[in-house]
């Protein structure tokens, strides 16, 4: 049996993303502090066609754990069709994988 006490305890209590993940491929910049960031992304919608967002903009980035498994949240911004999208995207350091989420 064990306890979680102090800042375990946070690692816990971390909502869970709304929305469907979905799979994408990323290119990141690393930083000279090894501060990753992401620049680009390529994903498949429902209908199999193939999307291309450049010049993504981090507005906010975490490193969180959800059911105490560790995550890097970043919370971004393109312009898609014209228009300003909002999403998530969320990579997963023990799998090596990158997923999106649009609230």
């Amino acid at each position: 049996m064990g306890f979680a006490i102090g800042i375990e305890e946070e690692k816990l209590q971390e909502k869970a993303i709304r929305g469907i993940p979905q799979k994408v491929a990323a290119d990141c910049w690393f930083t000279s502090t090894g501060k990753m960031i992401p620049k680009m992304i390529k994903y498949e919608d429902a209908d199999g066609c193939r999307h291309l967002l450049k010049n993504i903009e981090v507005l906010k980035s975490d490193k969180k754990y959800y059911a105490g498994i560790q995550m890097y949240r970043y919370d971004c911004r393109a312009i898609v069709n014209d228009r300003v999208q909002y999403f998530i995207l969320c990579y997963h350091p023990d799998s090596n994988v990158w997923d999106m989420r649009i609230p």
